[in-house]
Formats: structure tokens, C-alpha cells, sequence
């Protein structure tokens, strides 16, 4: 599986590596291989809203991500492929290059939280970056980059997208983290609580009518990187002109 992309195949499973060739196959690379020794992390997806996906990291941070039309097979290769590693550790890496290990293959709720705690912990002590915490944090939720409807969530910080330079000091330039997006605005917010209140009882009532993550926006911040994406999406042609992103300024403006 990759970004609005599916490609069927024949998985094989050796205790030597991982092959996946595509059937039937239209690139010149006959079988993707990935050594089981260059496996860093395993991980349990949801695709498709089941259970029957695993995201494989490697030490170069390649990713091969693998759906299965059945329940039972994604359970047999990931116990396979967790037995391998038992009896062959892989590399450690560093504190700076974990993510989402309460994520992976034999996590419980437990496990989560007890990686969840030490991640904290290191960022806490500056042994970890924002962006390390945050994409751990995407990772042990399930996100990930292969997958649009999941893609990694990354907070606004900034309220300053037009100065050359900022003053990292000056609070001023940071948004009001004590408040969601949504409530940035305050005629925004009080549009949003007056449909609430007019919404009749006994129906599914909302304070906010859209989600925070979906396929096309996604695709709206990849524009530039991956245009082929939008393409695909719809149907060969890119979105209505007001809907593409020109720039981060315009699109703080859409939300504040």
C-alpha cells in the first residue's frame, strides 16, 4: 500500500528477508525485498477500518506497508515476523530515532502507555526534539505517511507567517495553544455554538461539521511534493483554483 495506491502481490516470508512482488507487475523491479536484519520496527495498521495491515520500518527508514484481504494472514506474518526478531535482535537505535514502539507487533494498552510515559520523559529532558515527540506520538496512534486517511497530525504554533524574521521569545508569535483551532476565532465560535443550538434534540448533534484530517487535506499540504496524488484523487484533474494551496500565510488565514 502506498498514498491512495494499492498494488496486489505474493508475500513470501523467508528466514532470510521479506518479498513482496507485485501481481501483476507493471514496474521494472520484479520483488521488493527487505532484509529481516535491516527490520527496525513492526507495527499493527488499521486499513480500511480493519485490523488486517502491518507497517514495516527499516534501519534506513524505508517503509513497506502490507494489507491483508484476510484477518488470520495479517496474524500469521506478525507473529512470524516477531519470532524472527526475537531470535534475531536488530539494531537499537537512539533515543532520537525511537517512535511508536507502543505501536508495534504484541503491544498491549499497558505497553502504550508505559512508552508513552518514557517518550515524555525524554522530551521533557530535551533528549527529544518536538518533532521526534509529535511523530511518536502519530506513530503509537496508529498514523501513518502511507496512509491519507490517517496521515500524522502535526499541530499550528506559529500565528506569524509574514515577518522575515521572528523573535522566538516574543509570545506574540505563538497561537493560543490553550484552545483548539476551531475556537481560534471567536465570531467563528459563536457561529459554530448557535447551530449547535439550533439543532434539534434527539438527532446526532455537533459542535464542529468537518474533520481534522481526511484525504484531501492532506493532499492539499503534499501539493506541491506529490501533485500526482491530487490527479489520482480527482479523477485527472487538480481541485478548484481557490481550494490549492498558495502559501502557509493564506492558509492560517483560512483557519484563525
Amino acid at each position: 500500500v502506498e498514498p491512495l495506491l494499492e498494488v496486489r502481490g505474493l508475500l513470501q516470508l523467508s528466514n532470510e528477508a521479506i518479498y513482496f512482488q507485485p501481481h501483476p507487475n507493471f514496474s521494472s523491479k520484479p520483488v521488493k525485498q527487505v532484509p529481516l536484519s535491516d527490520v527496525l520496527h513492526v507495527f499493527r495498521r488499521v486499513y480500511g477500518i480493519q485490523a488486517n495491515a502491518l507497517e514495516i520500518i527499516t534501519v534506513s527508514g524505508d517503509c513497506l506497508y502490507l494489507c491483508f484481504d484476510a484477518h488470520g494472514q495479517c496474524d500469521q506474518v506478525a507473529r512470524l515476523l516477531v519470532e524472527q526478531r526475537r531470535s534475531e535482535p536488530g539494531p537499537s537505535p537512539s533515543p532520537a530515532a525511537l517512535f511508536g514502539l507502543a505501536a508495534s507487533v504484541g503491544g498491549n494498552v499497558e505497553g502504550v502507555l508505559q512508552d508513552v510515559r518514557k517518550m515524555t520523559a525524554l522530551w521533557q529532558s530535551g533528549l527529544l526534539s518536538n518533532f521526534h515527540y509529535l511523530d511518536f506520538l502519530n506513530c503509537a496512534a496508529g498514523r501513518s505517511t502511507n496512509d491519507f486517511s490517517q496521515y500524522p497530525v502535526f499541530p499550528w504554533v506559529l500565528s506569524d507567517y509574514t515577518s522575515e524574521t521572528l523573535d522566538l521569545d516574543d509570545l506574540s508569535v505563538y497561537r493560543d495553544l490553550t484552545k483548539p483551532v476551531g475556537a481560534l476565532s471567536e465570531k467563528r465560535l459563536a457561529y459554530f455554538q448557535e447551530r449547535l443550538a439550533g439543532m434539534p434534540e434527539g438527532e446526532d448533534r455537533f459542535l464542529y461539521g468537518t474533520h481534522y484530517s481526511t484525504p484531501a487535506y492532506v493532499i492539499y499540504w503534499l501539493l506541491r511534493a506529490m501533485p500526482e496524488r491530487m490527479l489520482r484523487l480527482h479523477s485527472g484533474h487538480f481541485d478548484a483554483w481557490a481550494r490549492l494551496f498558495r502559501s502557509v500565510a493564506e492558509s492560517w488565514d483560512s483557519v484563525n
